[in-house]
């Protein structure tokens, strides 16, 4: 097909776009992917995305991205039980692994076990204080990771001195292409499911919340 100018040949070019965004459809491309590069080409061709065909819904279950991964495959097996058994227990993000200590970790007035996490320390999310419970599956992963924090005391948790082997040693470098997106939305949800209430006990009904859209209802 041959095309010309675009302000001439405007209908050619999106026919051409529309072909485009068809095999995009095809090959399973995100319908979020599909609508970026929709509106991308109409503002380089200068027209409405509303010339061209139109590209899947975007709704929350048909979200795809790294966050609904079970494993990052950039690292070995080993390393992802690893990574996620510490990460889904403590909440802890990226940059907050890097700089966590081992002595934000208290005891609470329930007898349970917190990382009392401070702002510029820990480089915690926009710099604000955390009270984050530990939230282990097990009595003996809680006392698996306790023990890592207290043996870090006031040093980093996630460092490896280099007087010592790594077999030797309980805590571990964090790694540069840990991606660990989806395991802090698991530690939400087991946070959300220890305080859950049912909500036929909820005698105020303005503490239910209301999902949007597609979620409504559920």
């Amino acid at each position: 097909m041959a095309l010309g100018n675009v302000e001439k040949d405007t209908e050619g070019w999106i026919e051409l776009i529309n072909q485009y965004l068809q095999y995009c459809i095809e090959i399973g491309l995100s319908p979020y992917t599909q609508a970026t590069y929709k509106v991308a080409l109409a503002k380089v061709l200068g027209v409405s995305s509303t010339n061209f065909i139109a590209t899947q819904p975007r709704t929350r279950a048909n979200h795809m991205n790294n966050r609904v991964l079970h494993k990052d495959y950039r690292l070995s097996n080993k390393n992802n039980d690893y990574w996620h058994k510490v990460v889904t227990a403590t909440g802890l993000r990226k940059n907050e692994l890097i700089h966590v200590t081992g002595d934000p970790l208290q005891r609470g007035r329930d007898g349970r076990w917190y990382l009392n996490l401070a702002d510029h320390k820990h480089h915690t999310k926009e710099r604000r204080d955390r009270w984050s419970p530990i939230m282990a599956t097990s009595q003996e992963e809680e006392e698996w990771l306790v023990a890592i924090f207290q043996r870090a005391g006031e040093k980093k948790v996630f460092h490896v001195p280099k007087d010592l082997i790594l077999d030797d040693f309980d805590g571990k470098k964090v790694p540069t292409a840990l991606k660990s997106h989806k395991y802090p939305a698991e530690y939400a949800e087991r946070v959300y499911r220890s305080v859950v209430r049912e909500i036929s006990k909820i005698r105020n009904r303005k503490e239910v919340i209301h999902l949007r859209k597609e979620l409504v209802g559920i």
